[in-house]
């Protein structure tokens, strides 16, 4: 059957070639729509790193001056600390909270403020003998008794998998770490005891966790926890709650009840807002949302595009060979027999076309490089990782693929649909409009 196939390909390779013309253009066409969407999905499919489920965020808020609540006598530091101390005695106090953490504000994942600087390794701890810095995230925590910051977020002990808490002792100067500053800094996670420095003096290494992602739709950066004896007169406020309460009816109750036993001075409690429904609102306001669906809506376009051109193409071709179907009915052929040798000799098409096309898609992406449509979003380029969207052959290979099935289920389908249609006219009746 295929040695017919080609040799019926061959007698037609005049309206074969243009086919196959049709389907080089319009797999470079496709490859290039779905690559940014492949970059965007893959990108949000990165771990958080944390659980961020049963995970929430105090609101706070101020009066101002014209509201009749305000008070001039409180509108000072001590008593502003004095709230935001008693604040968190009261979400402590809480039955249905687990674990409360505190951190500058907005300095945490996907907190919508970063804080970076860099430490050095000494020398005498690097295996090349050379002092090494260590650019990172740094989010600060306290030592206030009850105040767990990696056990709020769900952090996991890179050295034993297990659940990360934090450590107390009297050395306020002590850092948890990431995988990736451990890996980076000393090339290994078993680095608990290790020293590095910054320009206030050295600080202890308490512990590693897992990575987290810092900002949604990056890379996981290295990152540290600096234990500080106290934070500054305000900062943001974190709760985990226990597994098993009904999010639903705490909320509501966090509303009616809680919220009042966090107001004091000039300041009150506006609620609470889940990390998930943080994540969400910071796509939106990053501008991923409105990028993501723009990039859905042209990717589905340029399916749309090729779905017509391609089915509308096959259905011509069909049509130009209905003497051809009318003898392969009249001696016996069954209608299956010819819709199996339309589509094989649209797959030995598609195969053909997208081999040709890969080069001139290589030669694009080698120019150019690959499409990245966070580029205008992001501060600057993220570092190198085993993401499948940041490893070039990887990348290459699962967009080529995902470009090859759907042009091979689209010519398959429009061949499919063509040549049953016509497969079922009366043999007399095609020889006859012949």
């Amino acid at each position: 059957m295929i040695r017919t196939i080609l040799h019926q390909m061959w007698n037609e390779r005049r309206i074969n070639g243009w086919l196959f013309l049709e389907l080089v253009a319009v797999s470079v066409f496709l490859w290039l729509a779905i690559d940014p969407l492949f970059i965007l999905v893959s990108r949000g499919r990165i771990p958080a790193g944390y659980r961020a489920e049963n995970l929430y965020k105090v609101e706070m808020a101020k009066y101002q001056k014209t509201n009749l609540k305000y008070r001039a006598e409180a509108d000072n530091d001590s008593v502003k600390a004095a709230v935001f101390r008693n604040a968190l005695e009261a979400v402590r106090k809480i039955p249905e909270v687990q674990y409360v953490g505190t951190c500058f504000m907005g300095n945490y994942p996907h907190g919508g403020s970063l804080s970076s600087t860099f430490y050095v390794v000494d020398s005498t701890q690097t295996a090349d003998g050379k002092n090494k810095e260590v650019y990172c995230v740094k989010y600060s925590t306290s030592m206030a008794e009850g105040d767990d910051w990696p056990a709020t977020f769900g952090l996991t002990d890179a050295q034993t998998g297990e659940p990360l808490h934090i450590v107390r002792n009297e050395n306020v100067r002590n850092l948890l770490v990431s995988r990736s500053f451990a890996m980076e800094a000393f090339g290994r996670v078993n680095i608990t005891g290790e020293k590095v420095e910054r320009w206030e003096g050295k600080y202890n290494i308490c512990g590693v966790y897992e990575d987290v992602q810092t900002i949604i739709y990056t890379n996981p950066k290295a990152s540290v926890i600096e234990i500080e004896p106290a934070l500054s007169k305000d900062f943001s406020l974190l709760f985990r709650i226990k597994e098993g309460v009904d999010r639903e009816a705490f909320e509501q109750r966090f509303k009616e009840e809680y919220a009042q036993r966090l107001a004091g001075g000039n300041f009150y409690c506006k609620g609470i807002v889940s990390n998930e429904a943080e994540r969400k609102d910071m796509i939106e306001l990053r501008g991923y949302g409105n990028t993501f669906r723009l990039q859905s809506a042209l990717t589905m376009f340029a399916l749309l595009c090729a779905f017509l051109g391609v089915v509308s193409t096959f259905w011509m071709r069909a049509n130009a060979r209905r003497r051809d179907i009318g003898v392969m009915r009249s001696v016996g052929a069954s209608s299956g027999r010819i819709v199996a040798q339309f589509v094989t000799e649209a797959s030995l098409l598609v195969i053909v076309a997208f081999i040709v096309a890969l080069p001139l898609i290589m030669h694009k992406v080698y120019a150019m490089g690959f499409a990245d449509p966070l580029d205008a979003f992001l501060s600057r380029h993220d570092e190198k990782s085993d993401y499948i969207h940041d490893v070039a052959w990887m990348h290459f290979a699962a967009v080529s693929l995902i470009t090859y099935i759907i042009i091979l289920l689209v010519a398959v389908a429009g061949a499919a649909i063509s040549a049953r249609r016509i497969a079922g006219i009366l043999p007399s009746d095609a020889l006859r409009e012949e």
